[in-house]
């Protein structure tokens, strides 16, 4: 039985390659264009296996925007808190995107969502409390951030855990994320 099972599994193996496309074989589990044909408990996508760097790079972007100001104009012209909070959230999102794969569903990944809707929270009450004039640029970058963290939400609730389109939703997440960081703080600058 089990000797067919896996002649059976091979025909498929040889159709697909046939067809001109590749296939991954995992813990017995066959992948076909990052799908999983048979399911399994544990799962590693090889054809993603460097795409999974990019949200780990992407969540070490998040301090770039604080450190360029402090740089170019020596002080912060937004709270020490804000910053204190995206720092938090940089340590937990690296932490994370470090081996997601095992971090799925840990408390890591729970700490991770949570700092970062406080984070987003964050910087989108002080845009709306403290600023007086309207940041387009940080609003235009809320609503890609949004929508991306969204897509990538889907993809994961729709067991897409690590394909290409959920690691790259979630990297284009973390892109705007810093951006509207970015455009905070440049807003805040040209106030003063």
């Amino acid at each position: 039985d089990a000797q067919e099972s896996r002649g059976l599994g091979d025909v498929y193996k040889r159709q697909i390659l046939d067809d001109g496309d590749t296939y991954t074989v995992i813990d017995d589990t066959l992948y076909y264009d990052n799908i999983v044909l048979v399911p399994t408990v544990k799962y590693y996508l090889y054809e993603t296996r460097y795409l999974l760097l990019l949200p780990f790079f992407t969540s070490s972007t998040f301090m770039i925007p604080f450190i360029w100001v402090l740089y170019t104009h020596h002080y912060l012209p937004v709270p020490t808190f804000i910053m204190c909070v995206v720092i938090f959230e940089t340590i937990v999102s690296l932490l994370f995107w470090y081996d997601p794969i095992n971090n799925q569903a840990t408390n890591i990944h729970k700490i991770d969502g949570i700092f970062a809707r406080i984070s987003i929270c964050t910087m989108v009450a002080y845009n709306i409390l403290c600023t007086d004039e309207f940041n387009y640029m940080f609003w235009f970058c809320v609503v890609n951030m949004v929508v991306f963290f969204t897509l990538s939400n889907y993809f994961y609730r729709e067991g897409k855990w690590c394909t290409p389109l959920h690691i790259m939703s979630h990297c284009f997440a973390h892109i705007y994320a810093t951006m509207c960081i970015f455009f905070t703080l440049k807003h805040k600058l040209h106030t003063y």
